[in-house]
């Protein structure tokens, strides 16, 4: 009776953990606010989003300041698309500015002031060829080792064509010869006369997705032939013409996610869907390859976030929603699976026309962290990866938590982590204007030595005594560590554990497993747990 009691309670324990765990995950899945730049196409401004607080939204007015209005002295104009760069901002203005510029924050003060920081890239209302009402932009996955390669969508009904510009004298601008038409309309053979580009997606080099938005079409436009251009009828190929099939009524928005997935936003119907080609067929015609995710009254454009789920700027709300799949039914309908990230009569947004991280988003990789388990008291940890500068100062955060870091090394990244909460947290890298977002990439564990059960740091006769005395006799404190009790690591706290503790001791019996002889933690992590 007194060994089922004790399985019971310690059955009901590991219940109480389970349910612990799994309130503290719900509770963290909107705990980071990260950095966002919006464009507002109505107000004509950028706004810079910072989570100074750390509550996870956007709330006080430091936190949305307005970033920039004007292009020296000439008020933007419809501001349409952001692009991050790992050393720069581009924004392109569909208005009366029509140009492609480059933000540039050189003195890392966030905003755009000092001489140098604002670069015409590209004046595409004066120059041939020109654009009458350019809406999309997207960076070509070769520049980031040859020839800085964009592709910028032209929706005008006189134009109907995309343009590439390439940056071949790598003096970081566009010049006379390096801009040329990549498809178009007029140009490109089997082309419906109607077609419309609004949005673009790099699938790849020279590979992108053509959105038809008023329509609802999307179309692969691939230059297999290497001639710079879209000339001929297998390179325009049909990905997704069904939209009256799903209830599309119109894309004003389309980004590429994770793991093939796409977010399709439709503004009419408030309707935020996710596409993937799941028979690799090379396009999106059956029903479980579109499947709605989340609902919002007037949706204009979507940030994926990396963490999970999607960040969406609506129009009728004047503010920015973070959906995310909080209990695993692959939609964000449920109840407070969307909150919002802005005031209430937030006044300063109205049009949300694109949404970005900031300069150098996602420019950092992460290869590997050493040790694969953190302890929760703190230690040393190695970060491998590349994107930062040696030398350069190097900031991480973890759980909310700001830790300095050493990069003294290439490609290593050398810092003291505090002790943290226990369980399995997003890191953030930042270097300078680089930044490395990493969902889920650090696993904080608490450290023991197996037959430790005293955790005095030594095993002698009190630790099996200490074990047989919380298993027998009722109302004694409870063990520290559990995990450490654990002698023969079966998961189970019963006499066992105390006689293999007394054969090791006393009779030349074996070593308790992992950890031992040395503090370390759990390889399995199938841990009962340690109170302190």
């Amino acid at each position: 009776m007194r060994g089922d009691r004790h399985l019971l309670t310690w059955l009901v324990g590991c219940l109480f953990l389970a349910l612990i765990g799994l309130l503290l995950l719900q509770s963290s899945g909107f705990a980071q606010a990260l950095p966002l730049i919006v464009t507002d196409s109505s107000r004509d401004h950028l706004l810079g989003l910072r989570d100074l607080d750390g509550d996870g939204l956007y709330l006080s007015a430091e936190e949305h300041p307005v970033l920039l209005s004007d292009l020296a002295g000439n008020p933007l104009s419809i501001p349409n698309a952001l692009l991050s760069r790992p050393d720069d901002i581009l924004l392109l203005d569909g208005g009366s500015l029509d140009q492609l510029v480059s933000l540039r924050d050189l003195d890392g003060d966030q905003i755009w002031q000092t001489p140098g920081e604002i670069t015409v890239l590209y004046d595409g209302g004066n120059t041939t060829p020109d654009w009458v009402y350019p809406t999309a932009l997207c960076r070509d996955p070769s520049s980031d080792s040859g020839i800085e390669t964009l592709y910028v969508a032209d929706r005008s009904t006189t134009r109907r064509r995309i343009l590439q510009l390439q940056d071949l004298n790598g003096n970081g601008l566009f010049d006379t010869g390096e801009v040329q038409i990549w498809w178009s309309v007029a140009n490109t053979p089997g082309v419906d006369a109607d077609f419309l580009p609004t949005e673009l997606v790099s699938l790849g080099e020279s590979h992108l997705l053509v959105i038809d938005g008023p329509r609802g079409m999307i179309h692969r436009a691939h230059d297999e032939d290497g001639n710079g251009m879209i000339d001929n009828p297998g390179e325009w190929i049909p990905w997704f013409t069904t939209p009256g099939d799903q209830n599309i009524s119109r894309i004003t928005d389309f980004q590429r996610g994770e793991n093939g997935r796409f977010w399709m936003v439709d503004d009419l119907s408030g309707q935020i869907r996710v596409l993937e080609d799941l028979n690799g067929d090379g396009q999106i015609s059956e029903d479980p390859e579109i499947r709605l995710y989340a609902n919002s009254p007037s949706p204009r454009s979507a940030w994926p976030h990396p963490g999970g789920g999607i960040v969406i700027g609506d129009g009728d709300t004047d503010t920015l929603w973070h959906c995310q799949d909080l209990d695993s039914d692959s939609t964000a309908l449920g109840s407070g699976e969307c909150i919002n990230l802005l005031p209430d009569n937030f006044d300063d947004l109205s049009t949300p026309s694109a949404i970005s991280g900031p300069q150098g988003w996602q420019s950092i990789d992460l290869e590997s962290i050493d040790p694969a388990l953190i302890s929760r008291d703190g230690e040393t940890v190695e970060i491998q990866g590349d994107g930062w500068i040696p030398g350069f100062p190097v900031q991480l955060q973890v759980a909310g938590t700001e830790i300095p870091g050493s990069s003294v090394l290439p490609q290593r990244i050398f810092a003291q982590f505090p002790a943290l909460e226990e369980g399995v947290h997003d890191l953030w890298i930042q270097s300078g204007q680089r930044h490395g977002y990493f969902p889920a990439a650090v696993t904080i564990v608490p450290t023991f030595l197996r037959g430790d059960v005293t955790r005095d740091g030594n095993i002698n006769l009190a630790d099996p005594l200490r074990l047989l005395e919380w298993l027998y006799i009722p109302g004694v404190p409870p063990l520290p560590c559990l995990d450490a009790a654990d002698v023969n690591d079966d998961e189970l706290l019963q006499l066992t554990d105390a006689l293999w503790l007394l054969d090791y001791l006393f009779g030349s019996g074996p070593n308790p497993p992992l950890p031992f002889p040395e503090v370390g933690p759990d390889p399995i992590q199938e841990e009962q747990g340690c109170l302190q």
